[in-house]
Order: C-alpha cells, then sequence, then structure tokens
C-alpha cells in the first residue's frame, strides 16, 4: 500500500508541475504578445 501511496503522489506532483510549466508557458507568450502588439496575434489564435 505504502508503494501505491507513493506512487500515486509522485504522478500528482509531475501533473501540478506540468500544468505549472503550461500555465508559465501561456503567461510567458501573453506577455511577449503584449510587448510585440500585433505582430504575434495571428500565431496566438492558433
Amino acid at each position: 500500500m505504502n508503494n501505491n501511496m507513493l506512487g500515486n503522489i509522485t504522478v500528482g506532483i509531475v501533473i501540478v508541475l506540468a500544468v505549472a510549466a503550461c500555465g508559465l508557458g501561456v503567461w510567458l507568450d501573453r506577455a511577449k504578445t503584449e510587448s510585440q502588439d500585433n505582430n504575434t496575434d495571428a500565431q496566438s489564435k492558433n
């Protein structure tokens, strides 16, 4: 049972880190878009 709990915790941490990384990437993309105004609008819509 301990191994299962440890595995679930590890998977949870990995998922949280992945979501955090995605959120950080989106935030950085938005910052770039704001600084470059209309240059990246076409890319951000895709």
